[in-house]
């Protein structure tokens, strides 16, 4: 899903400290018959999903929004400079049109998962510039009027606040992210258009600095619709508070509000093989329905939706990132709802 960021070791070596706080009210077994997920709340519930799971029944029962989680990168959708790949692409996106799902693609500027020729493009500023504006204009205008919503810039922050060094930023310089949005913007003038970022919940000097540069763009008239604030967390990281005040901040702000990447770790940095518990599953429940119910109560104009970043455990990426067991989603490797589901629909 991502690559390697120190940031993300930081915040793995704070799930091992120890919660404080009252056990968490048991929540019963349930089964996805009952209700659907998606019907349960008044805003979109989506899920991150690959060409695979457009079979699974499971996400067509219980979310009405997806976010391919990688077939819309550069490396996959873009291979070779005068060569587009839209096999998978096109599947995703013809699903979600027969199944009536919204689509929000995820991402046409990254500084991660880019194709060789585009690392290794040559040229002045304005053939960076053309070279960027092709790739954006013909990916959105294919998908012009079935996509509703695109993550336009992913990641351009560090943790200071500075804006990250990548292959835009030196060849383009800082005026990329305000050209990209604008080249999105003119592809397809009614599609939702995204900053997505990570650690905005704990990081106060990143978060001032993406909401400042995003509200100073949105004021000159650039098209920036909304923030997404991934939330790869934990059952005890960040803190409530902390997490309650960025969703504040970003509404506040004037912006829509995704929360575009959700999964909840149970396990700390241990790299050994650890019994996963009732109390483990308990407390995941909570935080999982603590960000729904608190999602619930901001402005509906500023909703636009929960996704979660993977059907089941057995697909979760932070396994294979991190070399270690976790449990972060919905549904456990076979499919079966958690009580962090049942939790949900209760």
């Amino acid at each position: 899903m991502k690559s390697l960021y120190l940031n993300y070791r930081f915040l793995y070596l704070l799930l091992s400290y120890p919660l404080i706080s009252c056990e968490p009210e048991p929540i019963e077994v349930c089964n996805t018959d009952q209700q659907s997920l998606y019907q349960r709340y008044d805003f979109p519930v989506g899920v991150a999903i690959e060409p695979p799971h457009t079979t699974e029944p499971i996400v067509q029962t219980q979310f009405n929004s997806i976010t391919p989680s990688n077939r819309f990168k550069p490396e996959f959708i873009h291979p070779q400079e005068k060569t587009f790949y839209w096999h998978h692409a096109d599947l995703l996106v013809d699903y979600a049109l027969a199944n009536e799902k919204r689509l929000h693609a995820h991402t046409l500027i990254w500084h991660e998962q880019l194709p060789i020729w585009m690392e290794n493009f040559q040229g002045s500023k304005s053939d960076w510039e053309a070279m960027m504006k092709h790739h954006i204009s013909t990916i959105v205008k294919r998908y012009k009027g079935k996509v509703q919503a695109w993550d336009v810039i992913n990641e351009a922050f560090l943790e200071d606040g500075t804006l990250r060094p990548n292959i835009w930023l030196k060849n383009i310089g800082s005026s990329y992210i305000e050209k990209a949005f604008q080249y999105a913007h003119e592809a397809d003038p009614e599609a939702l258009l995204f900053y997505n970022d990570f650690n905005l919940s704990f990081r106060p000097t990143k978060r001032k600095a993406v909401l400042d540069l995003m509200t100073n763009l949105k004021l000159r008239g650039v098209p920036i619709h909304g923030i997404g604030m991934q939330s790869h967390i934990s059952t005890i990281f960040p803190s409530d508070q902390d997490f309650i005040s960025t969703m504040e901040k970003i509404t506040q702000a004037g912006f829509k509000l995704h929360i575009s990447e959700l999964d909840i770790s149970v396990n700390s940095i241990s790299k050994e093989k650890f019994e996963l518990t009732d109390e483990m599953l308990q407390r995941q429940a909570q935080r999982y329905r603590f960000i729904f119910n608190n999602y619930q109560r901001i402005e509906k104009q500023y909703q636009h939706g929960i996704t979660i970043w993977g059907v089941s455990d057995g697909e979760s990426w932070i396994p294979n990132y991190f070399g270690r067991e976790d449990y972060p989603l919905l549904f456990d490797e076979f499919f079966n709802p958690k009580p962090a589901y049942c939790g949900l629909i209760k």
